[in-house]
């Protein structure tokens, strides 16, 4: 900070001075300076202090007097040694796709776990024909839940695909992809033995990015050691790199990363994705985290019947 903004964000406001306080202060200064130069004239031919230092000491009379009648707050400047100048300010760091990634990894692996959850949901946004749609989804530990996908009537092809309906049951184990909910609590959160288990059959850096950041950590109830795993791994990915700040529709900010086509859009303080637009379609996520139970359904229907 420069020592004039220094000096401002330290002064504090005082009082004005009244008429009768002003009168005594140009009063005592008048005299104080009377006093010197009779002192001055009385000691001619004597050695003399400099002109600098005898307006001074006049200076710090009156300040002394006139110290009386009004409160003076007195700072002291910052100084530098002398013959040295102010150093400049440094650039600032640019910011890195590793630098967003960690600090989101640190946030994730900080949030409560949820080893006995008995169900999962998500809420993502998504944009059709110009139109805002959701899907709600609750996924339990074993192969039931329900999908509810909401938007407007009149969208037209959009509105065709609403529906709230069943997942069916009968699985031993809701999956995630290749994961059953069990296998992702036993997944290793080492990020150097995490990689290459989750690399294999995966070629292209952007879709083993998209695969970590959409498919596991917006879709899937990875447990906080694992989230946390899952963006170092990120990280590791070469070529992501950071596009600035964004703001989605929905009016949440984030910082952008970007690799190829797709964009990821990240809160690095909470750890949580916020958006992913795969060009030129974009997807929102509102909400996930564990559910204790399901809503019901007026009529069950199964998805796919």
């Amino acid at each position: 900070m420069h020592p004039l903004d220094q000096l401002l964000t330290a002064a504090r406001p005082v009082p004005d001075i009244s008429p009768e306080g002003l009168h005594k202060a140009r009063t005592s200064l008048n005299t104080a300076l009377g006093t010197g130069l009779r002192a001055s004239a009385a000691g001619a031919g004597r050695k003399t202090a400099s002109p600098g230092r005898r307006a001074k000491a006049l200076i710090g009379m009156a300040v002394a007097v006139a110290g009386a009648a009004v409160a003076v707050t007195v700072i002291a400047m910052p100084s530098s040694p002398a013959g040295s100048s102010a150093k400049p300010a440094s650039a600032p760091v640019a910011l890195t796709a590793a630098t967003v990634l960690d600090q989101a990894a640190r946030a994730a692996g900080a949030q409560p776990g949820w080893p006995n959850a008995r169900y999962w949901y998500t809420e993502d946004k998504y944009t059709c024909g110009g139109r805002l749609y959701t899907d709600k989804i609750w996924l339990a530990r074993h192969g039931s839940g329900v999908v509810e996908k909401s938007g407007p009537r009149d969208g037209g092809s959009c509105g065709a695909d609403l529906f709230t309906a069943a997942i069916p049951a009968g699985l031993a184990d809701t999956t995630f992809g290749p994961y059953t909910w069990s296998q992702l609590f036993a997944l290793p959160t080492n990020p150097a033995k995490l990689k290459p288990k989750l690399l294999a059959g995966r070629q292209s850096n952007q879709g083993f990015f998209q695969y970590v950041m959409m498919n596991l950590l917006t879709g899937t109830p990875a447990p906080p050691a694992l989230r946390e795993a899952l963006f170092k791994v990120a990280a590791s990915i070469p070529g992501v790199r950071v596009t600035g700040r964004y703001t989605d529709p929905l009016g949440r900010t984030g910082t952008a990363l970007e690799l190829g086509a797709v964009t990821v859009v990240l809160d690095p303080a909470s750890g949580l994705v916020l958006d992913e637009t795969n060009r030129p379609s974009t997807v929102m996520f509102v909400a996930q985290g564990p559910a204790a139970s399901e809503p019901r359904l007026a009529r069950q229907a199964v998805v796919g019947q």
